[in-house]
């Protein structure tokens, strides 16, 4: 067996311990990461699932002859959510 001083061993294990914390660092901030893209995946489903109601919606209230001019106001209530949920999908990555 090797012959070390106290100082040597005191110094390897110091190195090692500050080795272990760094790597529990990068673990935590991985698993971080993870959550925080889990729940972002899961609000851009739920945007997505909430766009295409308004996608609905607005489809069949410009139908039939005069659907587009009795329903305007709403339309364009509708479009106007259209919009900012695609710009929100958008920020988010989606």
């Amino acid at each position: 067996m090797a012959n070390h001083s106290r100082d040597d061993m005191e110094k390897q294990g110091n190195a090692e311990v500050g080795l272990l914390k760094i790597l529990g660092v990068i673990g935590a901030a991985a698993i971080a990461a993870g959550v925080s893209s889990s729940k972002n995946s899961q609000k851009i489903t739920e945007l997505k699932n909430e766009l295409r109601s308004v996608q609905n919606r607005k489809a069949s209230l410009q139908g039939g002859l005069l659907g587009s001019i009795i329903n305007a106001d709403e339309i364009s209530r509708l479009e106007a959510k259209e919009r900012s949920l695609k710009n929100e999908i958008a920020k988010l990555g989606g």
